[in-house]
């Protein structure tokens, strides 16, 4: 098969273009020019929205709050042994300050 015939033209992009140049730019070169760059532009368009869509996404999967952590029901037995349920508790061990007395009233 010759290299030439239109079945080849397919294959090569530079062939399509140029056939596509023959057929609608030849005649009208200022209004395919303006075409060309209205499709580019929103080809490009889309393409940067794209891609900004998926960044944002991303962001938003790296700056999302991690899940509270929690437990069951606590229970604890002793003397300073705290009942802690829930994943960010602070605890403090130490005795709690006596009860003031009072005096009775005279």
């Amino acid at each position: 098969m010759e290299r030439s015939s239109s079945r080849w033209r397919f294959l090569n992009p530079m062939e399509t273009l140029k056939a596509i140049y023959e057929a609608l730019g030849s005649p009208h070169p200022k209004l395919s020019l303006i075409a060309v760059f209205i499709v580019c532009g929103a080809v490009g368009a889309g393409i940067w929205w794209f891609l900004g869509m998926q960044v944002a996404k991303d962001r938003q999967a790296e700056t999302s709050p991690p899940q509270a952590l929690t437990s069951g029901a606590a229970s604890t037995s002793g003397a300073k042994s705290p009942a802690v349920t829930g994943g960010n508790n602070q605890i403090q061990y130490g005795q709690s300050s006596p009860p003031e007395k009072k005096k009775p009233p005279k």
